[in-house]
């Protein structure tokens, strides 16, 4: 299959690693130079594993592919969505993989016959440019965003290496997600500490406790299956560092906004989603944060 993946982090560069090693032709598109050359000079390399040689390019040097798939942060979406509708020609289908959930009305207003949501599940770090380090196997989980899923296109991409999923019930699955995100990422965040710190101080399990529970309540989620898979996921990846911790040790904006903040705009009884956004943003403006811009 001809796929083409927009964003090198640590999703997309597992997800093109993965494509390329079960054969299909892969297209990564990036926007610094400094990691195209890497890429193009080093490929993708799985510490403990292969490394894979896919094609690479600038973002704006989009080409047509039978799928492509979005892997870029919340943060840096707004720029791609603008780029897919300047060139909808070009595009067959569309897989978009972000945490939390602000992108989904915006990517109901794509003018595409052929979108699916996803969330990734496996333990990735990225540790270079150009290398990735896979912490624990999991699964994508995929949807329909505005039809059923093409069987076809699911048969040719998921592989037992590399599983796909399909869940019609596409919020249930995102909001679960959404769940994780916002209890993980800024706890870890704020408290500089790896997912399985989380459960060792009694005074951030508390405060898991309690963000899990303002969560399921507002999205209609039974609060004890979400706080056992909250446990399970700290456990699971007990030694990952999260993309929001990652995120400001590297001086980059987090996606705060995109999961308490999309919680906290939408629903009056989660305080504590309130201060977490508050103190994540605090703790940008102390580090010297620098904001995404498309330039």
């Amino acid at each position: 299959m001809n796929i083409g993946v927009i964003g090198m982090g640590a999703v997309g560069m597992l997800v093109a690693h993965q494509l390329v090693s079960n054969d299909h032709h892969v297209t990564c598109y990036v926007r610094r130079e400094e990691q195209l050359m890497q890429l193009k000079q080093s490929g993708i390399s799985l510490v403990d594993g292969q490394t894979v040689y896919p094609e690479v390019l600038f973002t704006n040097q989009i080409n047509t592919h039978e799928l492509l798939v979005v892997c870029t942060k919340q943060t840096q979406l707004d720029p791609v969505l603008q780029l897919i509708e300047t060139n909808a020609h070009l595009h067959g289908s569309i897989l978009f993989l972000q945490n939390g959930m602000g992108h989904i009305q915006k990517l109901e207003k794509l003018k595409h016959n052929s979108i699916y949501v996803g969330v990734c599940e496996h333990g990735v770090n990225k540790v270079t440019d150009y290398q990735i380090k896979l912490n624990g196997l999991g699964q994508i989980k995929v949807t329909g965003l505005n039809s059923g899923v093409n069987d076809s296109l699911y048969n040719q991409v998921s592989d037992s290496n590399f599983p796909i999923t399909v869940h019609e019930q596409l919020i249930k699955v995102l909001n679960e997600k959404l769940v994780v995100n916002s209890v993980i990422n800024p706890l870890t965040g704020l408290y500089e500490i790896r997912n399985g710190k989380v459960l060792k101080y009694s005074g951030i399990e508390q405060l898991a406790k309690q963000l899990t529970y303002e969560a399921s309540k507002s999205l209609q989620l039974e609060v004890e299956e979400m706080w056992e898979l909250v446990r399970n996921i700290c456990y699971k990846t007990s030694e990952n560092k999260s993309s929001m911790l990652i995120d400001l040790e590297n001086g980059r904006e987090t996606e705060i906004d995109y999961m308490n903040g999309y919680l906290a705009d939408r629903y009056q009884s989660v305080p504590t989603h309130h201060m977490m956004r508050q103190l994540i943003k605090v703790k940008e403006e102390v580090k010297g944060v620098e904001k995404w811009t498309s330039s």
